[in-house]
């Protein structure tokens, strides 16, 4: 005989993304435990509070990471202190599975709004991935097309910079050429000045 039960966790902002996670306890037959619904609720509960909104300052940082090659879990970490697991799993493309035993179901979808996307996805998918999971060091991500799409924008930005402060330099070192060909030519005119006294002076103190 199967039984089942079901409970819902819902978490939705107009500032962050929104989880529809659906906890479905079924009797799969055997001696195998399973998790009291309550209990798992109360953790994905803990686990999502626990998620942090990135700047979009923080979020360039780790697409600027990533796309440098610096892509591991402690990598992004290092660019960005403030992130946790819940937090990556916020901007992760990848969902978790459902789990074996218990067949929960989690359904990630993101609102919108540009502040919140998933911007990075796993290498190579960890075999022990499932909710509430905590990243490891050596799990390494790559850029998804929202992630690769900020990447191009700011290298856009840099180049508009790069030109900018090009011409900026450029336009000084104008500034600094005019101003020494006008002082040789300010000098030179004194001289030829000078030059065509002389006669003048000679025929005065003769």
């Amino acid at each position: 005989m199967t039984t089942n039960k079901h409970d819902t966790i819902s978490k939705s902002s107009s500032a962050e993304s929104s989880y529809s996670i659906r906890i479905e306890e079924v009797d799969l037959g055997g001696n195998r435990p399973i998790p009291p619904v309550s209990q798992m609720t109360e953790n994905l509960k803990k686990y999502e509070a626990s998620a942090r909104t990135l700047t979009n300052e923080q979020i360039e940082k780790i697409v600027l990471s990533i796309a440098s090659g610096k892509n591991s879990y402690k990598d992004i970490c290092e660019a960005v202190p403030e992130i946790n697991s819940a937090t990556v799993q916020d901007y992760l493309k990848n969902t978790p599975p459902p789990d074996s035993k218990t067949r929960i179901v989690c359904s990630n979808y993101l609102i919108d709004n540009p502040h919140k996307k998933s911007i990075i996805e796993f290498d190579k998918v960890p075999e022990q991935y499932a909710l509430m999971y905590e990243f490891q060091v050596t799990d390494t991500f790559k850029l998804t097309v929202d992630g690769e799409n900020i990447r191009y924008r700011l290298g856009k930005e840099q180049t508009a910079k790069n030109e900018a402060l090009r011409m900026e330099e450029n336009a000084s070192l104008r500034h600094v050429e005019t101003m020494r060909w006008n002082k040789m030519v300010f000098w030179a005119t004194v001289i030829a000045i000078l030059i065509s006294a002389v006669p003048v002076i000679k025929d005065l103190l003769k």
